[in-house]
């Protein structure tokens, strides 16, 4: 009888603090860390459709300059063969023969080439001829209709004198003759 005597008040604020600490726990700043936890995936993900979207408003809307490209790697290097970041750019590519354009960089990082056309990309290549990582070959989300293809390109190393960009060359496959549009922008995570 002594035991149950000295168990019962044991059990009863064992039971009491069960009871209560669910109470305790849940204040304001708990419910405020699962709503922050949402409202940064919500913004995150706002963050990851707002550059497909920017590429799509730009490639829609922008003007498009006319470049050509050429078949030989050691010959894109002239202003002939050059196309700017965030510019809607078209090119016509020659009749079953690999050929490049360049494009500057101005910082390292990663770089996405998005095209209107599906399986027209062959890889890119730093001014050495060394090749840089590049990934994709999906079609944007925001605009698939009209930027069929892209490619983010990783690891590209800006290595100039701080003042002037460096090329780095995108180089075509060899497909039919077609005219392609693309547009090649900094993608600053």
């Amino acid at each position: 009888m002594k035991i149950k005597l000295i168990l019962l008040p044991l059990i009863l604020l064992i039971s009491g603090v069960l009871i209560i600490s669910p109470g305790c726990g849940d204040d304001d700043d708990a419910d405020n860390d699962d709503d922050d936890d949402t409202d940064d995936d919500a913004n995150d993900d706002a963050d990851d459709n707002e550059f497909p979207q920017e590429a799509c408003d730009q490639f829609e809307n922008g003007e498009v300059e006319q470049k050509g490209v050429v078949e030989s790697f050691d010959d894109v290097f002239s202003e002939d063969y050059h196309a700017d970041l965030d510019t809607p750019v078209e090119a016509t590519l020659p009749d079953n023969a690999e050929s490049y354009i360049h494009f500057p960089v101005y910082q390292s990082g990663e770089y996405v080439v998005f095209l209107d056309t599906a399986d027209v990309f062959g890889a890119v290549y730093d001014r050495n001829g060394d090749e840089a990582s590049a990934s994709g070959g999906i079609a944007n989300g925001m605009c698939e209709d009209v930027l069929a293809d892209h490619y983010h390109v990783g690891g590209v190393e800006y290595d100039g004198d701080g003042e002037s960009p460096v090329p780095y060359v995108i180089k075509f496959a060899a497909v039919s003759t077609q005219t392609v549009r693309f547009i090649i922008k900094y993608y600053d995570e």
